[in-house]
């Protein structure tokens, strides 16, 4: 919990307007401000936030308290469950922006939500370094249904 609103509070500027779902290690917030819904994934110092306007997903972001990036771009590819997030299902390597505790990887990916449903992770690759958050797929199905609740609010 605490690594998701500090997450939220570092990315995007104020928290979250409305809790859509919320269970132990994971939540769906709406983004009024931002016209967004977030779906944050969290445990203990580690957390992943997906974020989607109501055209698809936008970005997702990976979150470590250990991590003390200064602003930067660096290049990374990211795996949801056993699948790369690529146009022909090897490694794709993507854009990605670093500051402080945070990695952003802005990103359009259609089938995110599928791939999210059975996924028992989802992982970051970057240069020398691996970073892989556990997902609790008995949750997932209730945590994407909120999601699509909360999308269809937005503008």
């Amino acid at each position: 919990m605490l690594a998701a609103t500090v997450l939220a509070a570092t990315l995007l500027q104020p928290v979250g307007d409305s809790t859509w779902w919320r269970t132990k290690g994971a939540e769906v917030m709406q983004q009024a401000d931002q016209n967004v819904c977030a779906l944050f994934v969290f445990e203990q110092k580690d957390a992943v936030g997906f974020f989607w306007d109501k055209a698809g997903l936008t970005s997702i972001v990976f979150f470590n308290e250990q991590w003390n990036f200064a602003p930067s771009e660096t290049r990374v590819a990211v795996r949801i469950g056993n699948n790369w997030i690529s146009e022909n299902g090897g490694i794709d390597w993507f854009r990605a922006t670093e500051k402080k505790n945070a990695l952003m990887v802005p990103i359009r990916y259609d089938p995110a939500e599928n791939l999210l449903r059975n996924a028992t992770s989802v992982s970051l690759r970057r240069q020398d370094a691996d970073f892989n958050m556990p997902l609790d797929k008995r949750k997932m199905r209730g945590l994407l249904k909120a999601v699509s609740t909360c999308r269809r609010h937005l503008k």
